[in-house]
């Protein structure tokens, strides 16, 4: 026993004393901007930008940048302005916000209520008020028609958990799915409407030991586990591919919907899915390249790859973001800071 305590105490100073010398790696942020042509630009980003949490192109090729506050960017004269709101909530799990489907209003949580802030003419409005409660992650289907949203189960900072509603868009109507039984409702953790099935699609995560996805109709009836091969999830435009949402710790395999064959996902820390195509947009961070690929045909076209910017050394691409149309692409290079020299890759 005694042996052991040294071999742990011995193991504990080598540990202290290598994170000791450990120093992080300098890093500056640049926008990169690859047009349909494959040209390629990099540019510095405005300081008023700060920490990007976020990106997503709008319709006229501007970018919908979420940092400390919104923020619309444009590459043309290389400057933002502030779209103003309201406090936006954070929440530990789920959506910040979710853009419209047409690309003129985003929606988000403030002080528990779900609101809506026009893009052209800065209006805000509260679609779902709040009393004593939380509601957040909002989810627009992509046909417009729905939003969907969380109601937090208790005031626990840590737990982002409860059941989910929708709104119709159409009517204003809101519509909770709450079943009256504790255990059901507070373990959804995120929703979302499929608009082709005019379903509720919802993740759980049942006595904390397995993550399922499932989904309802709009009534709460006909509950049914979809898949427990991801988690969170989204689809295709079209519908015809199931996918892991946003990052592949939620799941490396994809299906697709005409075949129900499980296929898997490249090499990737995080991608993006086309707005309107079966495309996948992602970083092979082996390759340091980025690559477009057709879900279809199985066709990969390399987007840009180090050469973006020679003699720098690329630690990371972050905030893949195809532009509205996928006639071009945005994306966050991480590069390397050596005593202000250039570095090769």
């Amino acid at each position: 026993m005694k042996n052991l305590y040294l071999l742990m105490l011995l193991a504990m100073i080598l540990v202290t004393a290598c994170s000791s010398d450990y120093q992080p790696v300098p890093t500056e942020s640049k926008l990169a901007w690859v047009d349909a042509d494959g040209i390629a630009h990099v540019m510095a980003l405005p300081d008023s930008i700060g920490g990007i949490r976020s990106m997503n192109t709008l319709p006229d090729g501007r970018l919908l940048i979420l940092s400390d506050r919104f923020k619309i960017y444009s590459k043309l004269t290389n400057t933002t302005v502030s779209l103003e709101t309201s406090d936006i909530l954070i929440p530990g799990m789920g959506n910040i916000y979710s853009l419209s489907s047409q690309g003129d209003a985003v929606y988000y949580s403030s002080n528990g209520k779900i609101c809506r802030k026009r893009i052209a003419g800065g209006t805000e409005e509260v679609l779902v008020d709040s009393t004593g409660v939380t509601y957040y992650s909002p989810t627009a289907s992509k046909d417009g028609r729905y939003l969907a949203f969380m109601c937090k189960n208790g005031e626990n900072s840590w737990e982002w958990q409860g059941y989910p509603l929708y709104v119709d868009l159409q009517t204003g109507l809101v519509h909770s799915l709450k079943t009256g039984d504790e255990n059901l409702d507070r373990g959804v953790t995120d929703c979302w409407v499929d608009h082709l099935s005019g379903r509720m699609m919802f993740s759980t995560h049942p006595a904390y030991s397995a993550y399922h996805l499932n989904s309802m109709n709009l009534d709460g009836t006909g509950r049914a586990i979809v898949t427990e091969i991801i988690y969170l999830a989204e689809l295709t435009a079209d519908g015809s591919y199931l996918l892991p949402r946003g990052a592949t710790y939620f799941g490396r395999y994809y299906r697709d919907n005409r075949t129900m064959l499980w296929r898997m996902l490249p090499t990737a820390t995080s991608y993006r899915i086309s707005r309107a195509a079966n495309l996948l947009y992602y970083y092979d961070y082996d390759q340091i390249k980025v690559y477009q690929e057709n879900l279809d045909t199985g066709e990969r076209m390399m987007i840009f790859n180090k050469n973006i910017i020679p003699k720098r050394r690329i630690m990371g691409v972050g905030h893949i973001t195809p532009n509205w149309n996928d006639d071009g692409l945005f994306a966050i290079l991480s590069l390397r800071i050596e005593d202000g020299k250039e570095t090769e890759n």
